[in-house]
């Protein structure tokens, strides 16, 4: 295995598993083989769009492929960036496909679209991009729906 090489982890380590990186997650090598270890950006399959950067033994990964030539440049930018390096961790959440949630915020993003601090949508997606997540808001009494919209996770709580 080398750099840009595309893995899978087939096998859980108590170390990365503490950091929300199990197995079945996907990687990219951003590193050489040291000390029996790989630098792995791992992509989290419940939040497209964050990594975790941590250090995974050659037989716990499995390879599945290469980066095509066109994406290296972008990706030797992106490890050589100063703080690329500090994501070392998943974000955890609670939240789940079908959960009843409640607007905490108001924000023009979401008035543009009828909805409201303190109205109640249901999350229709079992995972985020970038932190936010798919919600149906229906009108109180009818059911009829107002909005289908991503609303970031900060900006409304969990009901039920």
């Amino acid at each position: 295995m080398k750099k840009y090489d595309i893995v899978e982890l087939i096998n859980d380590d108590g170390t990365l598993f503490e950091k929300g990186i199990k197995k079945g997650c996907i990687g990219i090598l951003s590193g050489d083989n040291e000390n029996n270890g790989f630098a792995v950006l791992f992509l989290n399959n419940k939040n497209a769009g964050e990594y975790a950067v941590a250090t995974a033994r050659e037989r716990d990964l499995k390879l599945l492929g290469e980066i095509p030539n066109e994406y290296k440049a972008d990706m030797e930018k992106k490890l050589n960036a100063p703080d690329f390096f500090k994501n070392i961790r998943f974000k955890q959440s609670a939240v789940k496909e079908y959960d009843l949630v409640e607007l905490i915020v108001d924000k023009p993003e979401y008035s543009e679209w009828g909805i409201f601090k303190g109205m109640r949508g249901c999350v229709m997606s079992g995972y985020a991009i970038m932190s936010a997540w798919q919600v149906i808001f229906s009108e109180n009494g009818t059911g009829r729906d107002i909005a289908d919209i991503s609303v970031k996770e900060e900006d409304f709580k969990v009901v039920k």
